[in-house]
């Protein structure tokens, strides 16, 4: 992944493109920016463009798509109080205003449609702050790691593990608590 300079766009706005002969990424930004400019943003953004590149996409893949909603600004913002509370302030608006229900993990593209993007990104970024108040840090990152970042084939293999690996399953290994119980906090 490479990352470069465009002054041309706002502080917010990133652009990627996929390099010739499996180079990977490049990411432009403003960084420079001073008004629009967020880094907590802008490495949730490359962290997780890494590791939907790493999955071949997979990790995008519902019910558990999101997970790489959330946990890049989850991380980010584990020593960022203020912006925590500012983002889980937009996840309740935005979960009031998109209905959101426990059911709409197994389809998050619906979630993500009504919500929009950040709206959707915080109500995954709240999720993992409840995990993270009902059974501590080490469990969303053990949870992060069982999702995202094992190994991944690009083929039917991915989808049989899948399959063997449903998302209650899933949670409750990594330490969390019944599925069903957390759903019903985190919707509340």
């Amino acid at each position: 992944m490479r990352i470069a300079l465009n002054r041309r766009l706002d502080g917010a706005t990133y652009e990627q493109a996929k390099l010739k002969k499996n180079d990977g990424l490049l990411i432009r930004a403003n960084f420079l920016a001073d008004k629009e400019w967020d880094e907590s943003d802008f490495v949730a953004y490359v962290l997780a463009l890494s590791l939907i590149e790493r999955s071949d996409g997979r990790v995008r893949h519902e019910p558990k798509a999101w997970m790489i909603e959330g946990f890049p600004l989850w991380w980010m913002t584990r020593k960022r109080p203020k912006e925590r509370k500012r983002i889980l302030c937009q996840a309740a608006l935005s979960a009031q205003e998109a209905d959101f229900q426990p059911s709409d993990l197994a389809v998050w593209r619906g979630l993500y449609e009504r919500a929009g993007p950040d709206g959707s990104q915080a109500i995954a970024v709240a999720g993992l702050v409840e995990l993270e108040r009902l059974a501590g840090p080490e469990v969303v990152l053990r949870l992060a790691r069982t999702m995202l970042a094992r190994t991944f084939h690009g083929d039917i293999r991915d989808t049989i593990h899948d399959w063997r690996h449903p998302m209650p399953e899933v949670f409750e290994a990594a330490g969390g608590p019944s599925w069903s119980s957390f759903l019903e906090v985190w919707r509340d």
